[in-house]
């Protein structure tokens, strides 16, 4: 065996080893993420009920309140889809 395929098989033992930490600071990085898009979306129906209230209903801000809720809805459904295929 050349020395080159030792290193080699070097490598892929420290890339075996270096694997679960890696796999655990990305599923960290995912529920982080998810957090932030679940607290998002509580700012998102906090904005919607305080324009639904106000004396004078601005009814873009309530569409694009309502736009942008439904986006972290999805993108948090998908983000959760995710977690559990990869994780």
């Amino acid at each position: 065996m050349k020395y080159i395929d030792l290193i080699k098989l070097g490598e892929q033992a420290i890339d075996a080893l270096k694997a679960p930490f890696i796999e655990n600071k990305n599923r960290l990085k995912l529920e982080t993420e998810i957090n932030d898009l679940e607290s998002k979306m509580a700012d998102a129906a906090v904005a919607i009920q305080n324009q639904k209230m106000s004396k004078e209903v601005d009814w873009k801000k309530v569409g694009s309140a309502i736009d942008e809720k439904e986006l972290l809805e999805r993108r948090l459904s998908q983000f959760k889809k995710l977690k559990e295929e990869l994780f």
